[in-house]
């Protein structure tokens, strides 16, 4: 009987959680957990903690570090519920720290530049408003649907990350957006792609960094990414005063904390214009 390894561990594992997750996640698993597997034991009963602190510590960035954590953890949480090892190895395993900055904006003009960059191509011009005005993920993007717009009362019903499709939530549109997507009333994707199916949330990223590329420089690993896009409505939004709690719901984020990293730009406009403020006499400091 041919011995189990930790690769064919992990096939078994993957084959077992692909009806519960979207083909994007499955595929971001398959990847990292290929990567584990080549950096340990072969044999699954073999591995320790320290085999995979070795491995993690091979990530770039914090970013990365946790999500090939997390799929380890998952992995190896499986394989000792189900006896195949017999212990968890990543049960003293802690994720990295990421600091807390605020997310990468564009500038009022950098992003009308990158939306002139579109008048050739309505599809992309959606696209970039609803990412830009609206604050959408491009997973959630490429997932909207005509039949989810509501011309009459500006509002589009989004259908959340996760690849399942569920609508999570309902957000008004800006009226560039508004004109943009127009008044009919149409079926399939509101961004399709060449033979007029959806998109994977890869293809359009690529497709839109190079559009913000071309229109404004820049190259891999400087932030100017379709999701920066999505960072500029927020902020853009927090600078404008909109409170938080409304900018969360827009946004669609689980928990206020997130939406708290785009105050960082808010609270320097706000010390810049209080700044020369002096009530009273002079010498009263």
């Amino acid at each position: 009987m041919k011995a189990t390894t930790t690769l064919s561990l992990t096939a078994t594992f993957l084959g077992g959680l692909r009806p519960t997750v979207a083909t994007t996640t499955l595929l971001h698993y398959r990847h990292r957990l290929d990567l584990m597997a080549a950096a340990v034991p072969d044999q699954p009963d073999r591995v320790t903690a320290r085999h995979l602190r070795v491995w993690l510590a091979r990530s770039r960035t914090p970013a990365t570090y946790n999500a090939y954590l997390t799929a380890a953890r998952r992995f190896w949480g499986w394989a000792a519920l189900e006896r195949r090892v017999p212990a968890d190895p990543t049960v003293t395993l802690r994720r990295a720290r990421i600091p807390r900055t605020a997310p990468r904006a564009f500038t009022t003009s950098d992003a009308d530049t990158v939306m002139a960059a579109t008048h050739l191509d309505l599809r992309l011009q959606r696209a970039v408003s609803l990412m830009v005005q609206e604050g959408l993920r491009v997973g959630e993007v490429v997932r909207a649907r005509w039949e989810d717009h509501d011309p009459a009362r500006g509002v589009l019903a989004v259908r959340g990350k996760g690849g399942r499709g569920e609508i999570t939530r309902a957000v008004p549109l800006s009226a560039q957006t508004r004109t943009v997507l127009g008044p009919g009333l149409r079926r399939g994707p509101i961004v399709p792609n060449h033979l007029g199916r959806h998109y994977t949330p890869g293809a359009l990223s690529i497709i839109i960094a190079a559009l913000i590329r071309g229109s404004i420089g820049g190259q891999p690993g400087d932030g100017r990414t379709a999701h920066a896009l999505r960072h500029t409505a927020a902020t853009h939004m927090v600078d404008a005063g909109a409170d938080l709690r409304d900018v969360q719901a827009v946004l669609g984020h689980a928990s206020v904390a997130t939406t708290e990293r785009y105050t960082s730009g808010a609270v320097l406009h706000l010390a810049a214009a209080v700044s020369g403020r002096w009530y009273g006499p002079p010498e009263a400091a």
